[in-house]
């Protein structure tokens, strides 16, 4: 999550940040994608890491994924992050 921080050229962490050298094998031929778990990770890591630079703020984490407090709450106990 840290260089997909580094990796985005706006304040926004874009699809393609998310996805690093060690997710390849996810895509292999000998792999069913499973876009849902992909989403879920890429959703997941993106919410633990703009927490980590608001410093647990959630109003402005919400802000800043552009979501709504009261998703980011539905979202973190959906990830076990409450």
């Amino acid at each position: 999550m840290e260089r997909a921080c580094i990796d985005a050229r706006d304040e926004y962490i874009k699809p393609e940040n998310l996805l690093r050298f060690n997710d390849r094998n996810v895509f292999s031929t000998d792999n069913k994608v499973n876009l849902n778990e992909i989403r879920d990770k890429a959703e997941r890591n993106a919410i633990m890491n703009v927490l980590k630079k608001t410093n647990g703020n959630k109003s402005e984490a919400a802000k800043i994924l552009g979501i709504s407090r009261s998703t980011l709450y539905v979202k973190l106990k959906q990830f076990n992050l409450a």
